[in-house]
């Protein structure tokens, strides 16, 4: 049995129905990027977090062997007096 529409009538069905799967594939491509930019964003954020906590931990412990150096320094004086 042929196909009772003519000729146009199916290049349009075909067009639309291809253009609407072209649609819905491009917005899954831009939702799919837009989520792998978010989460780029996001361990990029999380590692110059700790990054910054890293070298804050340094800095502290910096200061706590230049404390305990002073105590040192100190107990010695009082030994050698």
């Amino acid at each position: 049995m042929a196909d009772e529409r003519t000729r146009d009538e199916r290049i349009e069905t075909y067009y639309e129905q291809s253009a609407w799967d072209l649609a819905e594939m491009l917005v899954d491509a831009l939702d799919e990027a837009e989520r792998l930019r978010i989460s780029w964003l996001s361990a990029r954020r999380r590692a110059a977090d700790e990054a910054n906590l890293g070298m804050e931990a340094l800095e502290h412990q910096a200061a706590e062997i230049q404390r305990l150096n002073a105590q040192l320094d100190e107990a010695r004086r009082r030994l050698a007096t």
